[in-house]
């Protein structure tokens, strides 16, 4: 074998050994099994050349220990990924010694020497970039973005997330391009700016889905879920960490399978399903026990308090509450010694202890103050970022009026040359003719002008109430922005088609695509017909509301009365397809009435969308009907019942998917008697 000097060497069996036992001593059965693979991997190939040489496996294997290390022991991991350094630098092997400096550098981030960590990383960007590696590189940006957040400079992290994420679609590397993209949602979720988060943590997943890497779609899957839940959707939550947990079983990610069964826990907690939530907690704590992963044993002791708590079962909540601080200490988490006091605290003045509470009260509002000063920066980069997102917010949705106005003052600058050829003429001695003619010339120049503006304003007016409501676009256009709001009453009507996934597997992709075109096009003119807003597709489901400028019941009729006419003419076009033996879609309808939260999403390419569990249950509606039918909720026929125009066929109470029973009508038109 070869060394990356070129010189003859072989691994020295010994060097192994002796890092495998270290690390055996000091628990680090993950270290033994990549050290132990590596010594095999030299036997096996023993008798012909290994990429960089023996030493080059050797560092290898100690990177990889380094990095398993961070998250559990970063003390550790330095140690080894010096070694690394060390071994690299005998050898001669730059890329090695790269590598060892970006382990250098995690570790010094997670122990939270930032500017040692900053150093080590940049020096490992600059060796990367000498050697003309963009996949290390790459993974430096990345980890210099993690960086950043610990330190609470997000505006850099998204840069090298950025930048990352630039080398990835240069390279073709989704698996780093989606690890970019995730890291960049991280940021956005910790600022609390859910709605760039949601969209890049959506981006990660279909990245993740199509590589068919599992585990970190599960993680992906996670964090969509944990957005939710901090803005309220629980059902969403909910699906998503069940999808994670089935993800995480298959590939035997126990950490995360005990993770995605706590934040189920938590979920079902919130919903009083207080059976479900004890059973997740108490599988969740016997996966950490085992692992012998102290914090997130807190982390569940702390969740079993709250649930406790709230069953009335003071002195247990107590007794795991209690447990919980002591892990809060033992691993110098503020935020869980804050919340584990304040659990506390309810807990002994649920006992009637009364002085005990006062006592992990006050202990909870001295660990609060800590809190919110340790967290100013992490609230200023939130601050500076939102400003930023709003500034490019505006920056683009007046780009139309910016080019706009040059092309004004192109004109007024054609009109002024004009004017001065005219009074050259007139010095000139021409006759009042040419004078007349140049007159009558920019009288024409300036109308066409005018016309020609008022044209591409017109344009733009349109294009812009095409993506909005008018309301909000004029709140666009007079401030640069626009707020969120809560309406109290909006009917949510959504579609899907039957069959779909058969029918694209039969028809051309033009013909699939011309098919749902001409179907969307037809209910976009019924949409206008009924004053209802269209909010957008997905794929092949059609979303709209009625209710979003004026909540009154007769947004509810319009709604109804707009989803039968969407009915009738694709039951109308499946009749002439089905003539001609073409393929046809059949759709399910569903409509729920209730409160809403409605705002623009996004920087680039924003829309105007719509939040809420009103929106999940209009969903439960749709999936939960019939095909050829208009499905509505029971607030919904409440609002129509008495429309003589509508009849109704009880449904009883079915059973909706993350909603239990719900009652459901199915609304049809009254039938025109005939004489």
């Amino acid at each position: 074998m070869r060394s990356a000097s070129g010189n003859s060497v072989a691994l020295s069996l010994k060097d192994a050994c002796y890092i495998v036992s270290v690390n055996f001593r000091r628990g680090r059965s993950y270290a033994l099994l990549a050290l132990a693979a590596s010594a095999l991997c030299l036997r096996v190939h023993a008798n012909g050349p290994v990429r960089a040489g023996a030493d080059s496996v050797l560092i290898d294997a100690l990177n990889d220990s380094a990095f398993k290390l961070m998250s559990r022991d970063p003390a550790e991991g330095l140690r080894i990924a010096e070694e690394a350094r060390q071994r690299s630098r005998e050898a001669s092997w730059p890329l090695g010694e790269a590598r060892s400096l970006l382990s250098m550098g995690q570790n010094l981030s997670a122990l939270s020497r930032y500017q040692e960590a900053a150093h080590r990383l940049n020096e490992s960007l600059s060796m990367a970039q000498q050697l003309g590696d963009p996949r290390l590189e790459m993974k430096v940006r990345i980890a210099l973005g993690l960086h950043c957040s610990r330190d609470h400079d997000y505006p850099r992290a998204l840069e090298n997330y950025q930048l990352a994420e630039a080398l990835a679609d240069r390279s073709n590397d989704r698996a780093l391009k989606a690890a970019s993209v995730g890291n960049m949602a991280a940021v956005y979720h910790n600022l609390k700016l859910y709605p760039e988060a949601l969209e890049r943590y959506r981006t990660a997943l279909v990245l993740n889905r199509t590589l068919g890497n599992d585990r970190s779609a599960a993680l992906n899957l996670g964090n969509i879920g944990m957005v939710h839940f901090d803005q309220g959707g629980l059902d969403s939550a909910l699906t998503c960490f069940t999808e994670a947990l089935v993800l995480n079983r298959k590939v035997n990610n126990r950490t995360a399978i005990g993770q995605a069964l706590t934040n189920m826990g938590r979920v079902h907690t919130r919903l009083r399903s207080f059976s479900e939530a004890t059973s997740a907690f108490a599988e969740a704590l016997t996966i950490f026990t085992q692992l012998g992963d102290r914090y997130r044993i807190g982390w569940v002791r702390m969740e079993q308090g709250r649930l406790l708590n709230a069953l009335g079962d003071h002195p247990g909540a107590a007794r795991a509450c209690e447990e919980a601080l002591r892990i809060a200490d033992e691993v110098h988490k503020l935020k869980e010694r804050y919340e584990a006091c304040t659990c506390l605290a309810e807990a002994y003045k649920g006992s009637g202890a009364s002085l005990l509470a006062m006592k992990y009260m006050e202990q909870a509002t001295l660990a609060r103050d800590s809190l919110e000063r340790s967290e100013g920066r992490q609230e200023v980069g939130r601050l500076t970022l939102k400003h930023a997102l709003e500034q490019q917010h505006l920056k683009d949705s007046l780009e139309q009026v910016a080019t706009t106005r040059v092309a004004t003052l192109q004109h007024e600058a054609e009109i002024a040359s004009q004017k001065a050829q005219k009074r050259l003429f007139l010095l000139g001695g021409i006759g009042v003719l040419l004078l007349a003619a140049g007159l009558w010339n920019r009288l024409r120049f300036m109308r066409r002008s005018r016309a020609s503006l008022a044209l591409e304003k017109d344009r733009s007016e349109e294009l812009l109430l095409n993506i909005l409501p008018r309301d909000v676009a004029d709140e666009l256009k007079a401030k640069g922005r626009s707020e969120a709001r809560h309406i109290e009453q909006v009917t949510v009507l959504f579609t899907d088609f039957k069959g779909f996934t058969e029918a694209s597997e039969r028809l051309s992709a033009s013909a699939l695509v011309a098919e749902v075109d001409a179907c969307f096009q037809a209910f976009d003119g019924i949409m206008e017909r009924f004053g209802v807003e269209k909010i957008k597709t997905i794929g092949d489901a059609y979303m709209a509301a009625g209710g979003l400028r004026q909540a009154t019941g007769g947004s509810a009729t319009d709604v109804v009365r707009a989803g039968l006419a969407m009915q009738t003419f694709l039951i109308q076009r499946k009749l002439h397809h089905d003539q001609r033996g073409t393929t046809c879609f059949d759709m399910r309808v569903g409509i729920h009435t209730g409160p809403v939260v409605a705002g623009i999403v996004g920087v680039k390419k924003f829309q105007y969308d719509i939040w809420g569990d009103t929106v999940n249950t209009a969903s439960r509606m749709e999936s939960s009907g019939e095909v050829g039918h208009v499905n509505i909720s029971e607030s919904t026929h409440a609002l129509v019942k008495d429309e003589p125009e509508f009849t109704f066929t009880t449904r009883g109470k079915v059973l909706a998917k993350g909603k239990g029973e719900l009652h459901m009508f199915f609304v049809h038109l009254q039938a025109i008697p005939t004489t």
